[in-house]
């Protein structure tokens, strides 16, 4: 029996070779939008967008004294400088095969 002819002992599928590898060139793809809960909002000083080294980010200048910083999306027209308003912004939640989902900001 070879590699390509081992099954999955759970389900019985077929193994490919491919399945466990990680894959290059796919896309990220968004699967769920949502805007910040009340206590979120309420733990927010203010939301302004810093640029970072990999692009937009938002700075979240929280009431506790901390900054917390997420990127934006690259589809955001939001620029370096500009305060977000934390009642309209959205956490963007996306997906690739063989990746951890991550989360962007969207204005």
């Amino acid at each position: 029996m070879s590699f390509f002819d081992k099954k999955d002992s759970v389900s019985g599928a077929k193994k490919s070779f491919f399945d466990s590898k990680k894959r290059y060139g796919t896309k990220w793809m968004p699967v769920s939008t949502r805007s910040f809960t009340e206590s979120e909002k309420a733990e927010i000083d203010k939301a302004m967008v810093v640029t970072s080294d990999y692009g937009l980010s938002c700075c979240f200048f929280m009431k506790n004294g901390d900054l917390v910083f997420q990127p934006m999306s690259r589809d955001s027209q939001a620029v370096a400088g500009q305060e977000l308003d934390i009642n309209t912004i959205q956490i963007i939640t996306l997906q690739k095969s063989g990746e951890k989902d991550i989360e962007r900001i969207m204005e």
